[in-house]
């Protein structure tokens, strides 16, 4: 189906269609197709999928490349929060800014919408990067709710896995593994892991950073749940030909073996996985 026959035509307009017409929204409007600019024509009852995309498709006939600004800047929210969750902040504002960042992207179901509502990952990454690396001290709960905000961005928003390894999350993440001290941060370090070893950069920065030893040496202390996460990821690293060396050298080997004698069938089928690999 055209775009003409889509969107000017009076058919219902696709699920790709309304994707791409949001994400070219929460970006520049050049990359709007010429056929979905402007306010259509067509029947707007086909759901409402379609006329929320019809409504953001006529407001971009009417403001063009300011509209993702407008959002943005009638939504001050997130850049209140991420001015208040900046080390130099007092840990108590920092705690309650955190908490509340955590509810804003818990609300928001795409990463469409999120960008639309003005959030930008690559401001918010770098600082909880930040803060997942060198919380303040004894400040455990501002460690948490950094992870459980990063491990949001990286769930709800695939494009932020780059500017997370970029920001050498992977090598924060990694050190909290092999020396834990709080299972919770634990548990959303191998979260977020999976997440990041989905890249190519991610998955070079866990080899460089021991990653298959952080990932299963303490991985029986685990949920089961948490443990297939944990084999998942150790399975992922073991795609790159340079992984063999790296476990052979660090003990990662014996672990991986391990994987093979659990009592769980998802996690054998990881263990065989690697090894196969």
């Amino acid at each position: 189906m055209s775009d003409e026959e889509g969107v000017g035509g009076g058919g219902d307009m696709s699920e790709h269609d309304i994707m791409r017409t949001l994400r070219a929204l929460s970006r520049q409007s050049q990359d709007l197709p010429q056929t979905l600019r402007g306010t259509t024509t067509r029947d707007y009852t086909s759901g409402p999928m379609q006329l929320t995309c019809c409504f953001f498709v006529g407001l971009l006939g009417q403001f063009g490349g300011d509209l993702p600004m407008m959002f943005g800047a009638h939504n001050p929210q997130f850049r209140n929060l991420l001015e208040k969750i900046q080390p130099s902040n007092a840990p108590h504002v920092q705690m309650a800014s955190l908490s509340e960042l955590c509810e804003q992207l818990t609300m928001s179901s795409s990463e469409e919408m999120l960008a639309l509502s003005g959030f930008r990952a690559d401001a918010f990454v770098p600082v909880l990067a930040t803060l997942v690396a060198a919380p303040p001290s004894d400040s455990m709960d501002i460690l948490l709710l950094a992870c459980r905000a990063l491990a949001t961005i990286l769930d709800v928003m695939p494009t932020a896995v780059d500017i997370a390894v970029a920001a050498n999350v992977v090598s924060s993440l990694c050190d909290k593994l092999l020396n834990i001290e709080y299972m919770d941060v634990a548990e959303l370090a191998l979260r977020m892991l999976e997440r990041l070893c989905s890249s190519s950069a991610g998955r070079a920065a866990a080899l460089h950073e021991n990653g298959v030893v952080a990932l299963l040496q303490f991985v029986d202390f685990f949920a089961v749940d948490v443990q297939r996460t944990a084999a998942r990821t150790a399975a992922l690293l073991c795609t790159d030909a340079t992984s063999i060396p790296t476990l052979q050298s660090t003990g990662g080997l014996q672990l991986v073996h391990a994987l093979t004698r659990s009592f769980d069938a998802d996690i054998v089928y990881h263990g065989i996985d690697c090894l196969d690999r």
